[in-house]
C-alpha cells in the first residue's frame, strides 16, 4: 500500500474540507480537481501536498540545484517556483512567508523612523512656539543672500 503513512492525514484533510466521500489516495495532483489541489496546498503548510506529490531525489528527475538544497536542508528564495513545481509546496510557502515578514518588518521600521522624525519636529515646533519673535528670528538660519545684504547694509553700500 503506497503512501500508507499519509493515509490518515489525507482522510483528515478531506473530512475537514469536503462533504463528499473520501477518494482513493492520489498519487498525482491531476487526480484531484483544481479546488481540491489548492485546498491541499494550503492544508498544514503544504506538508501533506509535499508528502503525496513531491519528486524525490532518488528519482533522478529533480534539477541538481533543488536536489542539493534538499540534501543540505537549505531553501533558496530564487527557486520558489521550482520547489512548487516539483511538489515541495511547504518550502515555497516558507519563502513566501519570509518575504511577507521581511516586507512587514521593513514597513514597521520605516513607520518607526517616520514617527521619530515627527516627534523631533513636534519638539522643535513646541520650542519655537515658546520663543519670542526676536528669538525666533535669531534662531532661523540666514541664506547666503541675506548675509550679503546684511553685510552691505552694515557697511553702507546698500540704502535702507
Amino acid at each position: 500500500m503506497r503512501n500508507s503513512l499519509h493515509l490518515d492525514a489525507f482522510c483528515q484533510f478531506w473530512e475537514m474540507n469536503f462533504n463528499s466521500p473520501i477518494p482513493p489516495l492520489p498519487s498525482r495532483p491531476e487526480q484531484l480537481t483544481v479546488t481540491q489541489v489548492e485546498q491541499l496546498r494550503m492544508f498544514d503548510g503544504g506538508k501533506l501536498y509535499r508528502n503525496l506529490f513531491r519528486v524525490t531525489p532518488e528519482s533522478g528527475n529533480l534539477p541538481a540545484g533543488v536536489e542539493r538544497d534538499i540534501a543540505n536542508g537549505r531553501i533558496d528564495i530564487g527557486k520558489k517556483d521550482l520547489y512548487r513545481k516539483y511538489g515541495y509546496e511547504d518550502m515555497a510557502q516558507k519563502i513566501e512567508a519570509a518575504a511577507i515578514k521581511y516586507e512587514q518588518d521593513k514597513i514597521n521600521k520605516e513607520t518607526a523612523e517616520m514617527e521619530n522624525r515627527n516627534a523631533e519636529r513636534e519638539k522643535l515646533n513646541e520650542a519655537k512656539s515658546k520663543m519670542s519673535l526676536g528669538e525666533r528670528i535669531m534662531s532661523e538660519p540666514l541664506t547666503q543672500a541675506q548675509i550679503i545684504n546684511n553685510q552691505m547694509k552694515y557697511h553702507g553700500h546698500v540704502g535702507t
